[in-house]
């Protein structure tokens, strides 16, 4: 069988909020539908039980968003961005160029790659990278973040998926930072996601009608390879309360807008 991923989605939720969830995770086909000249996408479900004393309970990341124009504009802040992010500011040229020549300009993959911050691209045994899974956040944290980013992109799930699924990278206290760009030609913004900054939402990270992207995770060079692989693919964390307070870019070149405070995130 033969065919192209368009789309997939998860979470972690009590046994009695099963059929609900299904039924909105069906919901989200039809957009890939219309565009598939109508032709219902093959669906895949899988349900993994889980007791409850093998969850983690983690917070959510802040947001905010790069104040950026075009995609020449989102270029040339970005390296100003994770200048502030490394512990060698001279890498962030070399760790951009890995993500561009590896992601950017390569076919999709299911997984992440792995880079140290010294520009070491790791094998990770898997040619398709590291898989994020096992994650979820509760009912009153999705319903928070839908209300409160639904002018930003339509629909807004993306954007609180893609959320959910930073803030249990960073949580695992291994990977520095992690920079992603979806691979839906109709979606240009991506983001950058730290436990500095937060979760940063990079506009103009690629060209409209582009169907390339991916995840990098950037990670000390003396990582506990096996541990973190383990974390990400298997440990079970719910994201169930509101984010600590982030820093703010340092570097005079760089302007963000708080779009998530670290109190009620729909109030500011």
């Amino acid at each position: 069988m033969s065919g192209r991923h368009l789309s997939g989605a998860e979470d972690l939720v009590p046994a009695e909020e099963l059929e609900q969830t299904v039924a909105a995770f069906l919901k989200r086909l039809a957009p890939f539908a219309s565009r598939e000249n109508q032709w219902v996408p093959q669906q895949i479900l899988t349900i993994d039980p889980i007791p409850e004393k093998a969850v983690l309970r983690k917070p959510l990341l802040p947001v905010q968003m790069l104040d950026s124009k075009s995609l020449e504009e989102t270029s040339a802040l970005l390296p100003y961005l994770l200048e502030e992010l490394l512990p060698n500011p001279m890498m962030g040229e070399k760790i951009l160029e890995i993500f561009f020549r590896k992601i950017m300009d390569s076919p999709p993959k299911n997984g992440a790659l792995v880079v140290t911050t010294s520009g070491e691209l790791l094998d990770i045994g898997h040619l398709e990278g590291i898989r994020t899974t096992h994650v979820g956040c509760t009912a009153r944290i999705r319903q928070d973040l839908e209300q409160c980013l639904d002018p930003l992109t339509r629909p807004n799930y993306r954007l609180v998926d893609a959320l959910v699924l930073a803030s249990k990278v960073i949580s695992s206290g291994c990977v520095l930072l992690e920079i992603c760009a979806s691979d839906d030609p109709e979606y240009t913004t991506g983001y950058l996601a730290s436990d500095k900054f937060g979760y940063i939402r990079i506009p103009h990270i690629k060209t409209k009608g582009s169907g390339r992207g991916g995840r990098l995770y950037v990670v000390p060079p003396d990582v506990d390879l096996r541990s973190l692989i383990t974390y990400l693919r298997a440990t079970p964390v719910v994201i169930d309360r509101q984010p600590s307070p982030a820093e703010s870019p340092l570097h005079p070149s760089l302007k963000t807008t708080r779009l998530v405070p670290s109190t009620n995130p729909c109030k500011d």
